[in-house]
């Protein structure tokens, strides 16, 4: 009986943490899964006396993403927790500004952090809060650079005409990885030149699809984007006319 009783006594006694994993969209087989980060937070909380209330999982979202941080700070103050215990900083956010400013709001609050393999993140201590923004800094650049480089590969192919996006523009398709011209869509498109120069909406050219037949890839943004594109380059080509 007394040892149950102290045993509760001292589970209740735990530190009530939030643990944080997250991987990107981009993530492959040598990011750390989400389980496995799971794990390594849960055996940091148990060898420091904490006790993990509750996960929160982003998977497949950016670390740039400052909307990440209400759900965070909601289970923090949802379960009154002590700490907010996460894996590697560079998963917490690869975003410096907003790491450093929602860091600080739990600093003031009361609330530690605790990086697993680094410890307790003392803001306090201005060398420890310098490194944490020199770590944040090149974990941005890091995923500014891994962006741009993807964003240059894409660019490369879209010139020379191969796949660079799951779904071809409108007008076109992939053909053994190559954009062709799509014999309807490319009749759609003329269409939808005369309904621009009629002043029409895309609501309205939808319609007037519809009522012909149509029954392609239609939906109201591929035909908004479409007519827009459409806009752009008759105003293009009159500006040019002009010069």
């Amino acid at each position: 009986m007394v040892r149950t009783v102290q045993a509760e006594c001292e589970e209740e006694c735990k530190v009530k943490v939030i643990g944080y994993v997250r991987r990107s969209k981009a993530s492959d087989n040598k990011v750390v899964s989400l389980l496995e980060q799971a794990d390594q937070i849960s055996r940091y909380a148990s060898a420091n006396g904490m006790q993990v209330v509750e996960y929160i999982e982003h998977d497949g979202v950016s670390g740039a993403s400052r909307g990440r941080w209400e759900q965070i700070h909601g289970a923090i103050k949802r379960h009154q927790a002590g700490a907010l215990v996460f894996y590697n900083q560079d998963r917490l956010s690869r975003d410096v500004v907003g790491l450093l400013e929602n860091l600080q709001q739990l600093a003031l609050a009361g609330v530690e952090i605790h990086e697993v393999g680094q410890g307790r993140v003392d803001l306090a201590d201005p060398t420890k809060k310098l490194a944490t923004g020199m770590r944040g800094l090149f974990d941005e650049f890091f995923r500014d650079m891994v962006k741009k480089k993807t964003s240059d590969a894409l660019q490369y192919k879209k010139r020379r005409g191969q796949r660079w996006c799951h779904h071809a523009p409108f007008g076109y398709r992939f053909d053994e990885g190559c954009l062709q011209p799509d014999p309807d869509e490319q009749q759609v498109l003329r269409k939808l030149g005369h309904y621009v120069d009629a002043g029409y909406g895309s609501d309205k050219a939808i319609q007037l699809l519809k009522q012909q037949g149509y029954k392609g890839r239609m939906s109201r943004m591929t035909i908004y984007r479409s007519m827009k594109r459409i806009k752009e380059q008759r105003q293009h080509d009159e500006k040019q006319e002009e010069s």
